[in-house]
This record gives structure tokens, C-alpha cells and sequence, in this order.
């Protein structure tokens, strides 16, 4: 299965987190009288709300999800910039944040971000079966999805100490490497697989939810996390520590880049509370990177060290 086909399905599996009450009205609504509306009117949020829905203020938005967005069930246009309130959830815009820069989706929250393009599909009817493009939007929504949580994990470049380029040099360094990446590589698949064991039990849709469903186990989970966080810095700087030879700088960054990676991981997945589809997304990256990414590490870095013993 491809990477972006994995993020698609984690974006659908958890669609119900990422999306946002105002979906939800508008699934329990079952109308389709926005589909085709871009820029939703008053008149036509008005006719978005369910039956039994109280909407005080005439906005789209229910009371009780006025209490969601922290907006004013008495005023359609809390942030006062001319847009109404329903009008600018639809839209993916902050309802108590004057614009022009108040884009929900400004903030790096993946979940936030998905769910506004989830709700912005459906609105629009790209996302339904009955559009011609549907998979290519899709594909799109999967691109979108990954991009962001590329660069919501993007990893800073480790600085190294250079060594010597002579053979010796190179046979000495190739040896102390391999010592180091056996010992480090080993060390950091036991730390996954001890933060694996204290949720191993627990569905992967339920982990953001664990703090209050399971506090003990949570936070076993998060000090497990945490352990292993500052194991690879530790790990990391037993690297930064052997010199190298420049012809094999860019292999030396590679383990770096791993370590330092893993380490970003771990970061997202202990967010998971307030970024749901971030940590689970981090959580399976991590399996990935601990396993297949440290054999192609390894791969990678023995091939350009027989190359440059030769």
C-alpha cells in the first residue's frame, strides 16, 4: 500500500475526529442544498440547520455549536468583519477572528486541516461518489494531508565533526560506525517497542481520547514517550561525536536524519490529544522508520563506505 494511500485511509478512519461539529450537523441534516454553493449565504446556512436545532442569531450555526466555536449565539457576525459566523466555518475561516488573516487552517493542527478540506469537499460535492473526479480529488486530499504533515515534522539538518579522508581514516571510521549503529539501532527499536507495550491493547482510533478514558494507561504511555525522546538525543549525539571523513558525510547524515526523525515522531505522537490524525499518522511512521527505514539506513550507508575503501 502506498504512503498516500495510507494517509487517505487515516484521514477517512478518522473522519469523525477531524471533523468538525458543524459537519456532523451537516451529515445529521442529510441536505444537499449547499453542495453545489462555494460561498454559502446566509439564507442558504439558515437552511443547513437540523430540525430541532436552535439558532438564535439566524447564522447556520445551532446554538449549542456556537458554544463549539466560542462565538456569540445573539450576534451572526461575532468578529464583526462582515461575514457570518456559519458562513465562515463553511469557508474554513476563525468566526471570532477578524479577517483577512484568520484561516482556521493557518495553524500546523493536521486534524484542523483536515477536516476543513474534508468539509469543504462535501460541501462543494467533490467528495462524493457521483463526482466524475472524485478520485482525483481524493488523491488530492491525500496530497494536501501528507504535505502538511511533511512539513509539520520536517527535521533540522545535525551538524558533524569532519575527519580525516585518508584509507585508514575511512577503515577506522567505517568500524567505530558500525559499532555505534548496531548499539544505537537496536537501542531504538526496543525503545518503540516499549512504547508499542503500553497501549497495545488500545484501538489506535482511541488514543487521543486515552487521558480521559484511561488515565493510567496514558500516562504510562506519554512517560514511555517521553524516555524514549531523550534516549535518542542521547543516541543522536553518540553519532554527532565520531568524526568523519567527508567523503562519507552524506551517509553520516543519513543515520542522523533517521535518529533526529524518530525523535520529531515521537514529538507528534505525544500531541496526540490535540492533534489526533498528526499522532496517529507519527505513530505509523515510526513503525516504518524503526524497521524498514533502518535497513535501508544501513544498506545505504555500507554501500558508499565499501565505495570509498575502494
Amino acid at each position: 500500500m502506498s504512503g498516500k494511500l495510507k494517509g487517505l485511509l487515516v484521514v477517512l478512519a478518522l473522519g469523525a475526529l477531524c471533523a468538525s461539529i458543524f459537519l456532523i450537523m451537516l451529515f445529521r441534516n442529510g441536505s444537499g442544498s449547499a453542495a453545489s454553493n462555494r460561498s454559502p449565504t446566509a439564507a442558504g446556512l439558515a437552511a443547513l440547520s437540523p430540525s430541532g436545532c436552535t439558532d438564535t442569531d439566524h447564522d447556520g450555526l445551532c446554538d449549542s455549536e456556537e458554544n463549539y466555536w466560542n462565538t456569540d449565539p445573539k450576534n451572526p457576525d461575532t468578529d464583526g468583519d462582515g461575514f457570518t459566523d456559519g458562513e465562515e466555518v463553511l469557508s474554513g475561516h476563525d468566526p471570532t477572528k477578524a479577517g483577512p488573516n484568520d484561516l482556521l487552517n493557518s495553524k500546523t493542527n493536521l486534524t484542523q486541516q483536515a477536516g476543513t478540506l474534508m468539509l469543504g469537499g462535501i460541501i462543494t460535492g467533490d467528495i462524493s461518489p457521483n463526482n466524475a473526479n472524485y478520485q482525483d480529488v481524493l488523491q488530492q486530499l491525500a496530497d494536501n494531508v501528507i504535505q502538511q504533515f511533511k512539513d509539520n515534522t520536517a527535521v533540522a539538518q545535525d551538524s558533524i565533526k569532519t575527519g580525516n579522508s585518508d584509507h585508514d581514516s575511512v577503515l577506522a571510521y567505517g568500524f567505530k560506525m558500525a559499532r555505534a549503529m548496531q548499539a544505537v539501532f537496536n537501542d531504538t527499536a526496543n525503545g518503540f517497542s516499549s512504547v508499542v507495550s503500553t497501549v497495545q491493547d488500545v484501538p489506535l482510533g482511541s488514543l487521543s481520547t486515552l487521558a480521559k478514558t484511561d488515565p493510567a494507561t496514558y500516562a504510562a504511555f506519554t512517560a514511555a514517550i517521553d524516555k524514549e525522546t531523550a534516549a535518542l538525543e542521547d543516541r543522536i549525539n553518540v553519532i554527532k561525536a565520531i568524526p568523519v571523513p567527508p567523503v562519507m558525510a552524506d551517509g553520516h547524515k543519513n543515520v542522523l536524519m533517521l535518529l533526529r526523525g524518530a525523535q520529531t515522531q515521537y514529538r507528534a505522537l505525544r500531541n496526540i490529544q490535540s492533534d489526533p490524525l498528526q499522532g496517529v499518522i507519527a505513530f505509523q511512521v515510526l513503525g516504518t522508520l524503526v524497521e524498514q527505514s533502518v535497513l535501508d539506513i544501513t544498506h545505504d550507508f555500507t554501500g558508499r563506505l565499501g565505495a570509498a575503501l575502494q
